[in-house]
């Protein structure tokens, strides 16, 4: 990883996501529940228009382990 991959890692993640949810067909709610997070809080951060809303380091590994644990195409 390099500092530049930090510099908009919400929108990356964001993406990453919303691209997740589509070629799986999965809700933000069915991947929330599988992931150990809480619907609303994902919700606010997926839906946010404010660029400094963002996720602490501990609920960004729960995202990462869910994401590598499904069987995703990136």
């Amino acid at each position: 990883m390099k500092p530049q991959d930090l510099k908009d890692v919400n929108d990356k993640i964001r993406r990453m996501i919303r691209k997740h949810l589509k070629a799986n067909n999965e809700t933000l709610t069915e991947f929330c529940r599988r992931a150990g997070l809480h619907q609303s809080q994902m919700w606010v951060y997926m839906n946010s228009k404010d660029p400094n809303k963002g996720m602490h380091t501990a609920t960004l590994e729960k995202i990462g382990n869910a994401l590598s644990r499904s069987t995703w195409r990136a």
